[in-house]
């Protein structure tokens, strides 16, 4: 596993140039000990890492109150991350073109 992490980081070092997101999230896979078993995982642990990162950004960017940044989870797909919250998909109910209004009013 080691051998493959030091192989994607050799290849990625060894491009002509290495963007600021793939710099990142090597440091991330350090900082986490994160192991993936292919190149595909890699590539795709590396997009949903962009993903987070465009979206922690733009939180960050409109946000005066609260500062998000990157935990052990961000390289995780929506779907992975819910699952291990244990959300389920339900499907929404069909309201046939009514909605109910639920009023607290006594």
């Amino acid at each position: 596993m080691r051998s493959l992490i030091a192989t994607a980081v050799a290849a990625v070092a060894s491009a002509t140039f290495m963007s600021e997101i793939e710099f990142d999230f090597i440091q991330y896979i350090a900082k986490y000990g994160k192991n993936y078993s292919s190149m595909t995982e890699f590539n795709e642990r590396l997009a949903n890492f962009k993903f987070m990162d465009d979206e922690i950004k733009r939180h960050n960017s409109e946000q005066t109150s609260t500062t998000h940044g990157h935990n052990k989870f961000s390289d995780y797909s929506r779907s992975e991350y819910e699952q291990m919250l244990g959300l389920k998909d339900v499907p929404a109910p069909e309201l046939n073109g009514k909605m109910h209004v639920v009023s607290n009013d006594t």
